[in-house]
């Protein structure tokens, strides 16, 4: 856990406990990121626009922790870069069953 994730009161509240299970169900537990070394099973939930815009958590995507780790470092360095938030396009690198 980051000192981010940790220091944020939204993450500790029901509701996003709620969201957080309820996205996990609809992508039906399955990374839906689908980056570089994806690896397929989603035990996480990314903020598409962040926590800091997002606070009701409405727009959410599950993703496996590789795929989150990399959409998140990208987006604290596009950041610092001063570059829009531009999402890549998601690439199927898994066939699902």
């Amino acid at each position: 856990m980051t000192a981010r994730f940790k220091d944020n009161p939204l993450y500790h509240q029901p509701a996003w406990k709620r969201a957080r299970l309820a996205q996990l169900r609809k992508a039906k537990w399955r990374c839906e990121l689908r980056l570089e070394g994806c690896q397929g099973a989603a035990s996480e939930v990314d903020h598409i626009h962040g926590i800091a815009a997002d606070p009701e958590h409405r727009f959410l995507r599950a993703a496996c922790t590789s795929c989150h780790r990399k959409r998140t470092a990208q987006q604290g360095n596009d950041a610092k870069r001063g570059r829009p938030k531009n999402d890549p396009e998601p690439t199927s690198r898994i066939t699902w069953d």
